[in-house]
């Protein structure tokens, strides 16, 4: 990471700083689900009710792409 973007990152939100991550994950749905808060059953809520049963790190993945 470049201090130029260490220094925009300073002035995000923690949002903000929690979408970046999410978008820079986008393509490793796995991943996403794993590492992304925005990923956890408390943020998708609903959207987790019509998933495939059992709930894994790629579908919560999934389904915030969706999202």
């Amino acid at each position: 990471m470049s201090t130029s973007e260490m220094t925009s990152d300073a002035r995000l939100t923690l949002f903000e700083r929690h979408v970046k991550q999410a978008l820079k994950l986008y393509d490793q749905p796995e991943r996403l689900g794993r590492d992304s808060p925005l990923a956890s059953a408390y943020v998708l809520g609903r959207a987790l009710r019509n998933a495939p049963r059992p709930i894994t790190e790629a579908s919560r993945g999934a389904v915030l792409r969706q999202e």
